[in-house]
């Protein structure tokens, strides 16, 4: 089986791309908080591949991820284009107007921008993932906070769905690269 090096935690948009990608083949996930985590994981062959994303269409490039590849011998083997829908979720029972903090990674919160603006009562708060972030208010259990994150992630860590397709454009789709590492010919 292959294993697959995705940035964030299960639930996460790039467990969902990779999925997409190597599918119909099952794949094991190796979860890693940071971007240089995956590539080193595919360059210490841990990880056969790993997926990063590499743009988006509301906020561009992401040109931390090809710095990576530059400077590390791994290639770009494939890519996976996705859809991304950004989820508020909270705990159960939570409303919207309950809320003053929402968890996000930082992306995710730029692709949201209007809906900060409209609701000036929820602080955007930066995380490294959007699975995690779902996870820490799972975890936490504070009323006042939410996730913005796949509908995937907001029901793997039992939050409930309080608003659906916040970002600022519903044509939103994230481009992913899967790396793999160079072969020594």
């Amino acid at each position: 089986m292959k294993k697959v090096a995705i940035q964030g935690i299960r639930g996460a948009f790039h467990e969902e791309a990779a999925k997409a990608y190597f599918y119909p083949e099952k794949i094991e996930i190796l979860t890693c908080l940071k971007f240089e985590q995956v590539v080193n994981s595919v360059v210490s062959k841990e990880a056969n591949y790993g997926i990063m994303a590499i743009e988006n269409s509301l906020i561009g490039g992401i040109d931390h991820t090809k710095e990576l590849i530059e400077k590390h011998p791994v290639e770009i083997c494939g890519e996976q284009r996705l859809k991304i829908s950004l989820c508020l979720g909270g705990l159960p029972g939570v409303k919207k107007e309950e809320l003053s903090g929402a968890y996000s990674q930082g992306e995710a919160l730029g692709q949201c921008a209007g809906f900060f603006r409209k609701n000036r009562n929820i602080q955007a708060l930066e995380r490294e993932d959007t699975a995690l972030s779902a996870f820490l208010v799972a975890e936490q259990k504070r009323r006042e906070l939410g996730a913005i994150a796949s509908k995937m992630a907001l029901e793997k860590y039992g939050l409930s769905l309080i608003a659906e397709s916040i970002q600022d454009r519903q044509e939103n789709y994230t481009r992913f690269i899967i790396i793999q590492k160079i072969s020594n010919e």
